[in-house]
């Protein structure tokens, strides 16, 4: 049987506090530094799933060849190195790649760190420790938002933001002594598919994981269009174009207000999170989250303004990052070690990626032709918002089954056999 021990969860969660913590700072920075008009940021988005794609294949490989610890210790060098690149050359090529690797590393780190993380639970322990390990992981991001919002101007946006690759070494150091806790640090077992295809063949055999894949697309549909919404009445308030250095750091520090705005919110929910996931039954809180943003996305279409932009936006990222992601990791817990390191980083990389900026690419597109931009990106993210609850609906049939196998026998692939946890 799985059970968190303390040797595991207190590094696990020092982690993902050092881990946040450095996207707390790149975040608002790479924001901040992206001077160009709010539309181009949808080219960014574009990027961004090329990129994600043309990792999952060495990803896999290295989860073959090396085993999860050793990956999760080569990923995090490469994200601190390619995160020096703009620092060390000041070029708008450089700042564009950082536009768009600060979506990527976060999340290639992120999905490692719960992959272990649904590794050490059960779902009844995931249901009381996910909240948690957030809650921690909040308080990294808001220690991150803080410092931009009070260094960016006396320092310089620059100066801050080589603390974002300074609090990679702690979560390696951290993330590591989790993995030797757990035991779960030699290479999986050898595999007939190719490592990188190994994660679309196991999603492609079950509806419930592709199920999943739906409602973590359509959640970025609704995250871009959202966003692009939000920047452009910031750009509307701090100007656009090519910013003088004292604009540029202003506006560094109203993003570092905002998002540490967002991540005391969702703070505060992670703290109820447990408590709600003991009280709702798993499908019933995810068919509840998308129309809790249809009714905040109606607002902002009848009522489009800075304060509904900034509301619905920070809404999703206030549920996103507490009670949606607890709930949808508790849905890849009972399944094994396949689903939990590559279809999930299939999914929640490479697909959560591709949705966003497949659809950002796209309503770029279809906004060169339409006037009300902002109004046909609202319309988007309540269409998505409309679709993810038809999927919230079919998710309860699969977790169901799937639940009622025994927690006390899920089998582990390592080392060319099986581990009964």
């Amino acid at each position: 049987m799985r059970r968190p021990s303390i040797p595991g969860i207190v590094p696990l969660a020092l982690a993902g506090f050092a881990l946040m913590a450095s996207y707390g700072i790149v975040r608002p920075l790479a924001r901040a530094v992206f001077s160009f008009e709010a539309r181009f940021m949808l080219w960014g988005m574009a990027a961004t799933p090329l990129l994600v794609t043309l990792l999952i294949w060495p990803y896999g490989l290295a989860l073959t060849r090396l085993g999860p610890r050793r990956t999760v210790l080569w990923c995090t060098a490469l994200s601190g190195l390619l995160l020096a690149l703009p620092l060390l050359i000041r070029h708008p090529y450089l700042t564009f790649f950082l536009y768009v690797w600060k979506d990527v590393y976060v999340v290639l780190l992120v999905e490692q760190f719960w992959s272990l993380s649904n590794s050490m639970h059960t779902v009844a322990s995931g249901k009381r420790s996910f909240g948690v390990l957030l809650f921690i992981g909040g308080l990294g991001a808001v220690f991150g938002n803080q410092l931009v919002a009070l260094l960016a101007e006396p320092l310089g946006s620059w100066t801050v933001y080589q603390g974002s690759i300074l609090l990679l070494l702690p979560f390696a150091y951290f993330i590591s002594r989790a993995h030797i806790a757990l035991g779960h640090s030699d290479p999986g077992p050898a595999r007939a598919d190719a490592p990188g295809a190994a994660g679309l063949a196991v999603l492609a055999r079950s509806p419930y994981l592709l199920t999943i894949a739906a409602i973590v697309a359509l959640g970025q549909v609704m995250a871009g269009a959202l966003e692009v919404v939000f920047t452009q009445h910031v750009a509307a308030t701090y100007g656009t174009g090519d910013f003088v250095a004292k604009a540029q750091d202003a506006r560094a520090a109203f993003e570092g207000r905002f998002w540490t705005w967002v991540n005391l919110g969702s703070m505060s929910m992670q703290l109820v999170t447990p408590l709600i996931l003991s009280l709702l039954a798993i499908p019933t809180i995810h068919l509840l989250i998308p129309i809790a943003h249809l009714l905040a996305i109606g607002l902002l279409l009848f009522y489009p303004s800075l304060h509904t932009a900034a509301f619905a936006f920070a809404w999703f990222k206030v549920v996103d990052y507490s009670l949606f992601r607890a709930s949808k990791e508790v849905l890849y817990v009972p399944l094994d070690f396949d689903a939990r390191y590559r279809a999930k980083m299939l999914i929640d990389m490479t697909i959560y990626r591709t949705a966003k900026g497949g659809s950002g690419m796209l309503l770029y597109l279809l906004g060169t032709a339409v006037a009300t931009f902002g109004r046909m990106l609202t319309i988007a993210a309540l269409v998505g918002a409309t679709l993810w609850t038809v999927f919230a609906w079919k998710i309860r049939l699969g977790f169901a089954k799937i639940e009622k196998r025994p927690q006390d026998r899920h089998v582990d692939n390592q080392k060319g056999g099986t581990r009964v946890c």
